[in-house]
């Protein structure tokens, strides 16, 4: 009935959603409520040095300067509980194939469904040519 076609038009888009990301030329994370990288695309992945299996999950924060894993914990959990649907910061990335050091910026945006709560947050990482 009108469940279902609600809930396939939703898959479909999901669909569409997921290829744009996949095709993308920035590097894009798809992250759920909490933090957990659900999608990523092959320019992240360059970006990285990091295959989709490494960076899923959390796996992504290991690929984060030490120095700023904790900030990025207490930024993601100010930006989930401020009500806001995006956000702009930047962290250093520590290449997994080169070790070397990469200064990014990092642009969120949350998804939100009718109660507020957030459904994932898609994330744009690019490099920062200026330290």
């Amino acid at each position: 009935g009108d469940i279902d076609k609600i809930n396939n038009k939703a898959t479909y888009i999901d669909k569409k959603l997921d290829a744009v990301i996949l095709l993308a030329e920035h590097a894009i994370f798809v992250c759920n409520n909490e933090g957990l990288c659900i999608l990523v695309n092959q320019p992240a992945c360059e970006l990285f040095g990091a295959s989709e299996n490494q960076l899923k999950g959390y796996g992504w924060m290991n690929y984060l300067h030490p120095d700023d894993r904790r900030k990025a914990e207490i930024v993601w959990e100010q930006f989930i509980n401020s009500g806001g649907n995006d956000i702009k910061t930047s962290y250093r990335i520590v290449h997994g194939k080169t070790t070397d050091l990469i200064f990014a910026n990092y642009h969120a945006v949350l998804l939100r469904d009718e109660l507020g709560d957030v459904i994932v947050s898609v994330s744009r990482i690019s490099r920062n040519h200026k330290p």
